[in-house]
This record gives C-alpha cells, sequence and structure tokens, in this order.
C-alpha cells in the first residue's frame, strides 16, 4: 500500500498545473467570444419573432371570446413594419425589428452582450500598451497611474484609440440597457405580484 501510495504521489506532483498568467489572454477571449456568439443569438430571435401571427392569434382569440374582452396588451401601428404589434415598445433601426413585450428579453440580453464584448475588447486593448496593471479575477486592467513611452510592438496610438473607442461605444449600450431594462424589470415584478395575488384569491374563494 506504501508503494502505490508513493507511486500516486510521484504522479501528481509530475502534473503540471497551467499557470493563469500563460493563458488570461485566451480566457478572455472565450468570453469575448461566448458574448458575440449571444448576441447574436440574440439577434436571431429577434428577426425570428413573428408579430403578425401574434396579431392573428388574438384576433381570432377575441372574435371567439366575444368582442367585449379587451385585450392585455395594446396594439401599435408601425410605420416601418407596416403592421400592428402587441405591447410594442419601439422600433429598432439598428436591428430593422420592431421590440415588444414578448421579445424584449432578447433585447436585453443583446445589449447585455455587446456591452460585455466591448468592455472586454477596450481591456485587451488598453493592457497591451499601459503598465503597471491590476489583476481581478482572470481579467486585467490598467492601473490609474498608466505609463508612458513603454516599447510594445505595434502602434501604441492607434491600439489606446481603439481601447478609449470600445468603452466610449459601451457607455450609451449601458444607459440604453439601464433606461429600457428597469421599467421592464418592475412590469415583470408588478405582473408576478398581481398573478400570485389572483391565484392566492381563487384559492380562497
Amino acid at each position: 500500500q506504501n508503494k502505490i501510495i508513493t507511486r500516486v504521489k510521484s504522479k501528481i506532483a509530475k502534473i503540471k498545473i497551467p499557470d493563469i498568467e500563460e493563458y488570461r489572454t485566451y480566457f478572455v477571449l472565450y468570453f469575448i467570444a461566448g458574448f458575440v456568439m449571444g448576441a447574436m443569438y440574440s439577434v436571431y430571435k429577434l428577426k425570428s419573432y413573428d408579430h403578425h401571427y401574434q396579431v392573428l392569434q388574438q384576433q381570432q382569440s377575441d372574435s371567439f371570446n366575444g368582442s367585449n374582452q379587451t385585450p392585455i396588451l395594446p396594439k401599435r401601428f408601425c410605420k416601418i413594419c407596416l403592421t400592428n404589434i402587441i405591447g410594442k415598445d419601439h422600433h429598432c433601426v439598428w436591428l430593422d425589428v420592431c421590440i415588444s413585450e414578448d421579445n424584449f428579453p432578447y433585447f436585453l440580453s443583446f445589449l447585455a452582450c455587446i456591452f460585455m464584448s466591448l468592455v472586454l475588447s477596450g481591456l485587451i486593448f488598453l493592457t497591451s500598451i499601459c503598465l503597471p496593471l491590476r489583476e481581478i479575477g482572470p481579467v486585467l486592467i490598467p492601473d490609474l497611474t498608466c505609463l508612458s513611452g513603454i516599447p510594445t510592438e505595434g502602434n501604441p496610438k492607434l491600439t489606446f484609440t481603439a481601447g478609449i473607442h470600445c468603452f466610449l461605444l459601451a457607455i450609451p449600450i449601458l444607459l440604453l440597457f439601464i433606461v429600457k431594462g428597469a421599467p421592464y424589470l418592475v412590469r415583470t415584478i408588478l405582473k408576478r405580484y398581481r398573478s400570485s395575488g389572483s391565484k392566492i384569491q381563487n384559492q380562497r374563494l
């Protein structure tokens, strides 16, 4: 048994644990690729959502239940899509799709993925030319006292400009996420609270 234990210990000692410093850039690149794929999936779900079918389905339900029953969500006509959208919030000209209550979570996930991709890309650009660096988990961020005149490969001015542009583009996306996401979060919480209250009242009856 002692021989087996010593053999196992020797094999474990021979195993080389990879250093995080060597694979830090790969980790960040994998994160960026994951966020980009999430943004692409969100765009796919937004583009594939059929608002016209939803309007027809609600019209059939209204005609079946009676004309006195009012729809839960109001209809708004979109001048670009040329159709009525149930629960329309706005028409995104960048994605060329209407954003409603049903596909709103995919719009928020698209904004979050794009924001994180821009932030990580900006950190990669800035950390390649700015020293000293600070470590936050597997991510490096430049220190407030960023030294200049450090010998780097490529054009440091172009790299610094690219990093700053990534952060500047991330600011309006973050503001849009907060402005659009906060009311949606409040609406969903109120809906769940009302639905739970109605269930409790039905159980009492």
